[in-house]
Parts: structure tokens; sequence; C-alpha cells
């Protein structure tokens, strides 16, 4: 009931990294992110490094695709 699943799988990349590069990190994604629907906050993991990322009103990109250039995180939320 309080779990949420969130997949990041960027598409059209051709102006943002140059052939041979990887687009990870802050450095690529500086302040992109993911705005969240009202409610949904709390701590990430990701499914993949198993990774703990903190988010409240949005999800830094950056954050997210640090090793990987996709995500598939699972959110639960923060206990009040």
């Amino acid at each position: 009931e309080k779990e949420w699943a969130l997949t990041i799988a960027p598409r059209f990349l051709t102006d943002l990294i140059k052939v041979g590069e990887y687009p990870l990190g802050t450095e690529t994604w500086q302040d992109t992110g993911v705005v969240l629907p009202p409610g949904v906050t709390g701590t990430w993991t990701d499914a993949i490094t198993d990774r703990v990322i903190k988010a409240e009103e949005r999800l830094p990109i950056g954050d997210a695709l640090t090793f990987f250039p996709i995500s598939l995180l699972i959110g639960r939320e923060n206990p009040s």
C-alpha cells in the first residue's frame, strides 16, 4: 500500500553525450529530476545496485543513474 516502483530509461541522448560516453551521474544530468506525485516521498532502493536514494518532492536523475544508464527504483514511504 505504501510502496511504488519507478523506472528511469532515458531516450534521445545524442545532444546530451558524445559517442563512447555513458549518460551517468550528476555531471551529465545536472539538476534534472523526476517530480514525484503528492504523497510519494521517502526512501528509494535501486533494484540493480541496492543503493538507497532519499527523495521528497523530486528525485534527482543523476543520483539514480550513477552506475548504470537505467534504473528500477522501489520506493517506500518514510515512517511518520
